[in-house]
């Protein structure tokens, strides 16, 4: 059985236990068990389970990540997940019970998932119960070079993607010179209120966001990274125009100051030239059955990562529709220079989106953020 297996394997190979679906850590089975788990009395490997969490945020962040990659069907940041947490196998127990709704967990569509990872092997099927091997080089004890190890202040608490570990491998915190400074470490909200670690204000047309602790470090030597909308987003912000024939969206990011100063983002609109309307009159976005008036400083939204489609309509009323697949877009990071000087104040502004007729869980509810084939 998947005990005996399990016992005849390097005990310091780490093993997590799969379904990730719930935030909770008390379990149902099919069989009639019930309670926080067991299969730590079995395995001599170090178990990765939510049993674990209130014991340390670690094994919590470890599930915050690992349940966003599969969820989001993210095949990089599953990959990515289990490499950061040097993760060597993997047991999917199919007799957990999903008691937070009356539908069933997927487990044909977790297993497809699972069967599509490039660096999973199915190594054995006890039949409810399935052992993956991860095939990556993840050993349980290792150094890390002094001199090329990546360096960051201040490290978040909470996240559901680490978005450092993406670029720069392993790192750690150094509150001294760090080589990367997290201007805002994490936005996750779904802890308590005193867990956040950044303030926001709700002005009357934008929020402004601040961190919660001060940063100390002086700028001379940094480059600001930003993030591509693309990368994560799923409702892109846009402000529509239609110059010299093609239909421009110029992307809509928050402003950022710095010590009171803009860090200026630039970043290419994007162009869709249409085959038949020269001078339209409306431009509407489909999916979220949002029409605005070009040239009128006026905002849509772009869903994300999905094909999108945009009816152009001139004043005889012809029509015509053209498309633009977000998942094809750029998603890396572009960068912009800093102010010198010692970092004091800084500020995100958002501002406020008259949002589309049809909310966004309408939009996810039928199913129009599907990505295309």
């Amino acid at each position: 059985n998947l005990f005996s297996d399990m016992q005849k394997k390097n005990p310091q190979e780490r093993v997590v236990m799969f379904p990730v679906q719930t935030f909770w850590n008390w379990q149902y089975r099919n069989w009639g068990q019930r309670g926080s788990g067991f299969s730590w009395h079995g395995i001599p490997q170090p178990v990765m389970e939510r049993a674990f969490d209130p014991w340390s945020p670690y094994d919590e962040q470890f599930y915050n990540e690992i349940s966003y990659a599969v969820n989001t069907q993210d095949n990089k940041l599953f990959k990515q997940v289990l490499d950061k947490y040097d993760v060597s196998y993997l047991i999917l127990d199919q007799t957990i019970l999903n008691t937070l709704s009356p539908n069933a967990i997927n487990y044909d569509s977790l297993k497809k998932f699972l069967a599509s990872q490039s660096n999973l092997t199915l190594e054995k099927d006890y039949g409810e119960l399935i052992l993956y091997k991860v095939n990556l080089d993840n050993g349980w004890v290792y150094s890390l070079n002094r001199n090329t190890t990546k360096s960051v202040y201040p490290n978040y608490s909470f996240e559901r993607v680490d978005g450092v570990y993406e670029f720069t491998d392993n790192y750690i915190t150094d509150i001294t010179v760090p080589s990367i400074i997290n201007v805002f470490p994490s936005l996750f909200s779904d802890k308590l209120q005193e867990n956040l670690e950044f303030n926001v204000e709700n002005r009357k047309n934008e929020f402004v966001l601040t961190p919660k602790n001060d940063l100390p470090k002086n700028l001379t030597n940094y480059i600001l990274r930003v993030t591509s909308f693309f990368e994560s987003d799923f409702l892109i912000p846009v402000e529509v125009s239609f110059e010299a024939g093609q239909l421009k969206l110029n992307l809509i990011y928050p402003e950022l100051t710095i010590q009171g100063a803009k860090v200026q983002i630039n970043e290419e609109p994007i162009l869709l030239t249409p085959g038949l309307i020269t001078q339209p009159i409306s431009v509407e976005f489909i999916e979220t059955k949002h029409k605005v008036i070009p040239n009128n400083k006026e905002k849509a939204f772009l869903i994300n990562p999905a094909l999108n489609s945009i009816k152009l309509t001139d004043a005889t009323g012809i029509t015509e529709v053209i498309y633009l697949d977000t998942s094809t877009i750029d998603r890396r990071a572009f960068y912009a220079s800093l102010p010198g000087g010692n970092l004091s104040t800084i500020e995100i502004i958002v501002p406020k989106i008259s949002s589309p007729t049809q909310s966004a869980e309408n939009i996810i509810e039928n199913k129009c953020n599907q990505r295309s084939k």
